[in-house]
């Protein structure tokens, strides 16, 4: 159990750190149909670090702020990887 803001700005931070990483890996393998089963397993992947990265986020808000500036830094890091999941989406509709 996280027992402080600190713990969840990291478990944040590790966690947007690896849905980066994820989507990085599913921009690399692209729409090839030889990587449909690792693609399937990433998308599940993603989906589950994003409700965990929202629970999270939750429990931050409603934690009293010890680490402002961290959280900041989390949050930015938030916004880009929001930012390059739709342009992501929008390249992938593109592609079809």
């Amino acid at each position: 159990m996280l027992e402080s803001s600190e713990d969840i700005i990291q478990d944040l931070d590790q966690t947007l750190d690896r849905l980066m990483e994820n989507a990085n890996a599913l921009d690399e393998i692209g729409e090839n149909p030889i990587f449909s089963t690792e693609r399937d397993a990433l998308s599940k992947t993603q989906e589950s670090l994003l409700a965990h990265l929202f629970n999270m986020e939750t429990l931050l808000e409603n934690d009293t702020p010890k680490r402002v500036k961290k959280k900041r830094a989390v949050e930015t890091k938030l916004h880009q990887f929001k930012k390059r999941s739709t342009l992501r989406k929008q390249k992938a509709y593109a592609t079809k």
